[in-house]
């Protein structure tokens, strides 16, 4: 039987007659079509294509094109629920067309998801890996971000930088992220990506790193009241957390924060009780890098409250190598159970106030290696 007596269809790969077909073939090419029919209709194999009219199992790459619609019920559960609302409880900004490489711009995408939460009133936005953020983002109100990263105590190695420990990072540049009206940032890692990506293995290496951290602007911005920022490690920004807020408000926790930068928080203009419970902040960038720096100090300030206008009391907090570890000028302030330690640098001041500073307690804290343990200047 020639080429010409037939034709197949481009997808199954049917047979058709043509005018001249020689009939007597005509009960093998049936027998054919048959087979090839079960094999993309079944319920198995490679070349099974759709799902049984009554269920079963695909086995191969399933390709659906448009919506997928449907109702499911989740193991052990009980109510059956569209897709479309089981998707819509766990957003990611992959959902938006980010690449979360680490590498790739993912600042459209990321600002994206924002703002869709932001129309929808607030929401939750996860963060499952690294989203490198080269331009600025900003967070609409009551909208949280969280991932799934657990900030401790120095954790890179020689071969690992903070830019490869695993979980939820932020990689950001001289703009950061700003934070509207109640939000929440819970376990993530915001770090610069003006940093080197490998760790400093000789003292000029870590210097040049801390001196770079002067222009690398500020990873987090409390731009409105009521923000909580849980379990957050921030690394190598000029400013770590900043906030000039509103006389009349502001009423900010900050609760579990790890951090290395020039300044690691900054917190001024305030009128309503800010609070910061469990703080470390430590030369977690050069500290026991290969190399073994001896430079630890940081120029800047641990945590720097600047003409706020409230008590503002300050708790657990652990700062470690630089030259203000606690700066002060409120109406008062309490600091409950905090550990200054100046790493014996030339200059170093534990607990400092300045300017117009009010009465300031210091409940079991504890100045060592410190040039001068409690200083006023005003």
């Amino acid at each position: 039987m020639s080429g010409s007596d037939y034709t197949q269809t481009p997808n199954l790969r049917l047979y058709k007659p043509v005018y001249d077909a020689d009939a007597e073939q005509w009960g093998n090419h049936l027998n054919q079509n048959a087979d090839t029919l079960d094999l993309a209709l079944g319920t198995s194999g490679a070349g099974a294509l759709f799902l049984p009219l009554a269920g079963g199992t695909v086995t191969g790459n399933l390709t659906v094109n448009g919506a997928l619609a449907g109702n499911v019920t989740a193991a052990g559960s009980t109510a059956s629920r569209a897709l479309q609302d089981r998707f819509h409880d766990l957003r990611t900004p992959y959902d938006w067309g980010a690449k979360g490489d680490g590498t790739t711009d993912d600042t459209a995408a990321l600002q994206a998801a924002f703002n869709q939460l932001g129309t929808e009133g607030g929401g939750r936005l996860y963060i499952p890996g690294s989203f490198r953020a080269v331009g600025a983002l900003t967070v609409p109100a009551s909208v949280e971000v969280y991932g799934d990263f657990t900030p401790t105590s120095q954790q890179y190695t020689g071969s690992v930088s903070y830019f490869q420990v695993g979980g939820s990072k932020l990689i950001l540049g001289t703009s950061g992220i700003t934070l509207g009206k109640s939000n929440i940032l819970r376990n993530i890692m915001v770090i610069a990506d003006s940093l080197p990506r490998g760790n400093p293995t000789t003292n000029a290496a870590a210097a040049s790193l801390v001196t770079g951290m002067a222009s690398a602007g500020t990873g987090i911005t409390l731009s409105a009241d009521n923000c909580l920022l849980d379990s957050v490690q921030v690394l190598g920004f000029n400013y770590g957390i900043y906030a000039s807020g509103d006389p009349n408000g502001d009423r900010h926790m900050l609760r579990n924060i790890h951090g290395d930068c020039n300044n690691c928080i900054y917190l001024a203009h305030f009128g309503d009780t800010t609070r910061i419970q469990g703080a470390h902040f430590w030369p977690y960038l050069t500290a026991n890098s290969p190399g073994t720096p001896t430079d630890l100090t940081r120029p800047g300030n641990g945590i720097w409250l600047d003409t706020v206008n409230c008590n503002t009391p300050v708790s657990q907090a652990t700062v470690f190598g630089w030259m203000k570890c606690f700066l002060v000028n409120a109406t008062s302030a309490i600091f409950n159970q905090c550990w200054s330690d100046g790493s014996g640098v030339l200059g170093s001041t534990g607990f400092a106030t300045t300017g117009a500073c009010g009465p300031v307690q210091l409940c079991a804290c504890v100045a060592v290696a410190t040039q001068i343990s409690v200083h006023h200047a005003p």
